[in-house]
């Protein structure tokens, strides 16, 4: 029996828990749900970045003139932590196994979710008389560290061979730089934020429509699947 299969039985100690879950297993289970949980709470907590007490609804102009910036924002991280959901579901649904390793990363993954509502209220707070660098600034440095811990999670699930089938050091590869446009676009936006000013830096981020279908290519040949 090797040692991955027995850190998914029973341990020595009866009060220490197992260090591996299997997928059939409650904690398993727990796991999966907290994560999709956190996600969801992180996306509904998004509604509190926007106000209706001092919102003028007699009016579209004064009501999109006032309210713009804080439905851009939110749509924003909507698509952001539902993206984010989306690609921590489709990791889990190839596991066999998690470990408690697992577990911390993607627990330190959570905590930056959790931020995002936020530091997506400071982007919908910037009016005429802030320039909304530091709400550029924290917003990007925020996501970019979703995304980074994001790939770590990749990592981590195929050191502690954690994957039903277990994928080659080239398909792990293409993985990660599929994935890696999201954090360098939002990282190279800090620096233009505080050259160029915040609105540059947040136009920079509409860079992810072409950097995402490249690195995707690039991905999947480094991964071999073309």
């Amino acid at each position: 029996m090797s040692d991955d299969l027995a850190d998914t039985t029973s341990p020595r100690n009866p009060l220490d828990a197992p260090k591996r879950f299997g997928r059939d297993s409650v904690e398993f289970a727990r796991t999966a749900s907290f994560f999709d949980a956190t996600f969801s709470i992180a996306a509904t907590l998004l509604v509190v970045t926007l106000s209706s007490e001092t919102t003028d609804w007699s009016d579209w102009s004064k009501f999109l003139e006032a309210e713009w910036p804080s439905l851009l924002s939110f749509a924003i991280s909507f698509v952001v932590i539902c993206a984010y959901w989306w690609a921590n579901h489709r990791l889990v649904a190839t596991l066999d196994t998690m470990s408690s390793r697992f577990v911390a990363a993607g627990l330190v993954m959570l905590g930056f979710v959790v931020l995002l509502p936020f530091t997506t209220g400071g982007l919908g707070d910037v009016d005429s008389r802030t320039s909304g660098e530091v709400a550029a600034v924290g917003y990007a440095l925020n996501v970019a560290m979703v995304s980074l811990s994001t790939m770590t999670l990749v990592v981590v699930a195929e050191r502690e061979r954690l994957y039903r089938i277990p994928p080659t050091r080239a398909q792990v590869r293409g993985k990660l730089i599929a994935l890696i446009d999201t954090p360098i676009v939002f990282l190279l936006s800090i620096p233009i934020t505080l050259v160029l000013g915040p609105v540059w830096g947040r136009y920079s981020w509409l860079l992810l429509a072409v950097t995402g279908g490249v690195v995707g290519r690039l991905g999947r040949r480094v991964a071999g699947d073309v």
